[in-house]
């Protein structure tokens, strides 16, 4: 699953300014998290993306680097059922 991460301040100020998300409840990792492991006994891995921006192929290793920091514009959390 991919979300905008509400823990990144720029996120927050776009969505806030921006009318299509004027509804828009954003999900906290811990919560989705959470909710995943409500459904079913799954094992979670959870990344953090887009420190840089997109078009900076330079700095793609930076994003790479900190994927472990709760702080990116988006995260993912992949569920699969432990072997």
């Amino acid at each position: 699953m991919f979300e905008h991460n509400p823990r990144n301040p720029l996120v927050r100020y776009v969505i806030a300014r921006t009318p299509i998300d004027e509804n828009a409840i954003l999900l906290d990792s811990r919560e989705v998290r959470q909710g995943l492991l409500d459904a079913a006994s799954y094992a979670l891995d959870t990344e953090y993306l887009m420190f840089m921006p997109p078009g900076l192929k330079f700095l793609s290793g930076v994003d790479r680097a900190l994927a472990w920091l709760p702080l990116g514009a988006q995260y993912a959390v992949a569920a699969r059922k432990p072997a």
